[in-house]
């Protein structure tokens, strides 16, 4: 079995809190996205490359 330490966020909107990731997916695309972001690779790119926003990109790439 493997375990994922993962400390992703992503803000609630409803709550106005930052909530751990829980949905497979979701956390999936984070942690694509954590590793084009230690490629170097901007967050421009990467929402362009997820097809995702550049904010919800700068949510997955939040740590706390």
């Amino acid at each position: 079995m493997v375990q994922i330490k993962l400390l992703k966020m992503n803000w609630n909107s409803k709550t106005k809190q930052w909530t751990e990731l829980k949905s497979l997916s979701v956390i999936k695309l984070a942690v694509i996205a954590n590793k084009l972001k230690s490629k170097r690779m901007s967050v421009k790119n990467i929402a362009e490359v997820l097809d995702k926003s550049e904010s919800r990109i700068r949510e997955y790439l939040k740590n706390e």
